[in-house]
């Protein structure tokens, strides 16, 4: 499992490793529901960190992690009905820009949660 970390910039949120994350969601989803659970991502990291971040959503969800098979892709959306039991991630993947006017620096393994 790789450490990275989850962000909420200008709020009073605390900072959390993406596995403490995924741990809490897999823990309590499906509790009140078998309706499938949406997790949204806003990902500023470059692509080695993406596919380590996909890595460690499987394996902490496991089979409740909802990966797209090609038919899906090209199909129409599943219904929440067919997704039932499942996370389904959305992501959004950002181009990490660093403005020293600005001092924003980005660095590999970080990822914003909205």
């Amino acid at each position: 499992m790789h450490t990275h970390t989850l962000t909420h910039t200008h709020t009073h949120t605390h900072t959390h490793t993406l596995q403490r994350c995924v741990e809490a969601v897999a823990a309590s989803a499906f509790k009140a529901s078998n309706f499938p659970v949406v997790i949204t991502l806003e990902n500023h990291t470059d692509v080695p960190n993406q596919k380590a971040m996909a890595n460690d959503l499987r394996q902490v969800l496991g089979d409740k992690l909802f990966v797209p098979t090609e038919e899906d892709r090209m199909g129409d959306w599943k219904s929440p009905e067919a997704l039932k039991g499942k996370v389904r991630p959305c992501v959004r993947v950002c181009v990490c820009v660093c403005v020293r006017a600005h001092k924003r620096v980005c660095q590999g393994g970080v990822f914003g949660v909205f």
